[in-house]
């Protein structure tokens, strides 16, 4: 028999219906569960055109798959007892969309709880690893100090030993300013000696400065930067580096004494709460531009104030050391050594130059016609030239090689280290010839200018003698042969033997 076309409907719907269920209990999906749906409602509609009489209840069916479709939670339908079956398979879908779709919020839910987590973690992460650079930042800047420290050390423990033992305050001061200059790469420097007495300021070692070593300078423009920045006062009385006060200047604070600089750094050097004066250095170098040719300065750096601090610290010490020596072994008038000391150390080299056979020269200077030029000009006109004179006798000798001393009044000794006979009188010479051509130009327009000459008298070891009681006595017959020759001349001891 031939299916009629409502039959064919009736079968089709029924399959439409039965694949929501059949996808809810046996694959377990819900993929494939909303297309099921979809083909129930083309099923409802099939049935719908199959008897117009269901047609009522069919639209509650569609409308009802429709408000599951749309996830509206639409009540079960009550379509009597024909539609049982299909009412409870109804209900069945109902339940497992609303489970499948609370699995989906939940895993939903999850999923962002866990992306959240996962930002949260990569957040911690970058944190992490902006710490860690900040970290190896640090790490390579403490390494850097370390080294830079490690560096200043080693440049204060050079200083301290080149200066270390040194007794004259003239070497240390020069010696320091140079050591200064070269160890933290400054551009130019110098020592500004107080001369409180005249009140002057005196340049000491100058490095690419206009001023020479012998240049003075007023002493007003130095006592007003210090008192503007508090320090024209003593610090505490210990000497420690943490004591010592450093004054940084920047470019508007140029020129300093005619000297324009970008940065420099002042140090007062103090001795027993006495200001000696201040060291000075301008314009640390970086490096040479290659291609200008021209030169680049860097401000000076915390390690180059940690270097000047510890040496300006010792060196007030050996200051004040080579002060409390310069008092027992230094004549006041003429700054020469005095004649203890010269004859102490006369009685050394002696020792020394039989130990190890070696030759030296000895001296000895006196000033022609003292006497009438103390009584013609005055005491302060002697005092003058016994000055002037042992300046010239400092200036033609080796500085630290060489020692020179007022023996006596108007006499003066002069032990010349390895030096022969014949060397000996050539500097004898040198030195007579400077005295002869000295001027006193302020005692010009008084009265007539005084012409001052030296006798001088030279004996060496061994030849002349061996011991120092012979040695000083052939000296002093060459002297006293140089003046009654004439004065103004020079005689050496072998002359007489002869």
């Amino acid at each position: 028999m031939k299916p009629s076309l409502k039959d064919i409907l009736i079968i089709t719907a029924g399959v439409a219906l039965a694949l929501p269920g059949g996808f809810l209990l046996g694959l377990r999906g819900t993929a494939l569960l909303m297309p099921a749906l979809l083909v129930a409602m083309v099923a409802v509609g099939l049935l719908a055109l199959a008897d117009l009489r269901l047609r009522t209840d069919l639209k509650r069916v569609e409308s009802f798959l429709k408000a599951l479709v749309a996830n509206q939670h639409p009540e079960l339908l009550d379509l009597g007892p024909a539609w049982h079956g299909i009412n409870k398979l109804l209900g069945s879908i109902k339940i497992y969309l609303k489970i499948s779709r609370q699995s989906l919020e939940d895993r939903a839910e999850l999923y962002d709880e866990m992306e959240q987590k996962l930002e949260e973690n990569e957040q911690r992460l970058m944190d992490s690893e902006t710490r860690l650079r900040q970290n190896e930042q640090k790490l390579q800047k403490s390494e850097y100090k370390v080294l830079e420290y490690t560096l200043a050390l080693q440049h204060i423990n050079l200083i301290q030993r080149k200066i270390q033992g040194t007794l004259s305050i003239g070497a240390l001061l020069t010696e320091a300013t140079q050591l200064l200059v070269f160890h933290l790469c400054a551009h130019r420097g110098m020592f500004l000696r107080l001369d409180h007495q005249n009140q002057c300021v005196q340049v000491m070692s100058p490095i690419n400065c206009t001023y020479d070593e012998t240049a003075t300078l007023p002493v007003e423009a130095l006592q007003l930067l210090l008192q503007n920045h508090g320090l024209d006062n003593p610090p505490p009385a210990e000497t420690q580096e943490a004591n010592i006060r450093i004054l940084r200047l920047e470019g508007e604070a140029s020129p300093f004494y005619g000297i324009r600089f970008i940065s420099a750094l002042l140090v007062p050097v103090w001795v027993d709460r006495d200001l000696w004066g201040v060291f000075c250095l301008f314009d640390k170098e970086e490096r040479l531009n290659l291609v200008s040719g021209s030169q680049a300065f860097t401000p000076f750096s915390e390690s180059d104030e940690l270097i000047l601090r510890n040496v300006v610290a010792f060196l007030q010490k050996d200051l004040r050391n080579a002060y409390l020596f310069e008092m027992a072994t230094v004549d006041g008038l003429s700054q020469l050594y005095v004649r203890r000391y010269f004859e102490n150390r006369l009685r050394d080299e002696i020792r020394r130059a039989k130990r190890h056979p070696t030759i030296f020269s000895l001296m000895m200077i006196d000033i022609d016609h003292f006497k009438p030029i103390n009584d013609t000009y005055g005491h302060p006109v002697g005092d003058e030239v016994i000055r002037k004179v042992s300046d010239v006798l400092r200036n033609s000798l080796r500085q630290g090689v060489d020692l020179p001393a007022r023996y006596g009044g108007e006499e003066m000794g002069v032990l010349l280290t390895n030096t022969p006979q014949q060397g000996a009188v050539l500097v004898a010479e040198r030195i007579r010839r400077a005295i002869s051509e000295m001027e006193f130009e302020e005692f010009r327009g008084t009265r007539p200018l005084p012409q001052v000459t030296v006798s001088i008298g030279v004996a060496t070891f061994p030849e002349q003698g061996d011991e120092f009681k012979s040695l000083l006595e052939a000296a002093d017959q060459a002297l006293y042969r140089a003046k009654g020759s004439g004065r103004n001349q020079v005689c050496a001891a072998s002359e007489i033997l002869t």
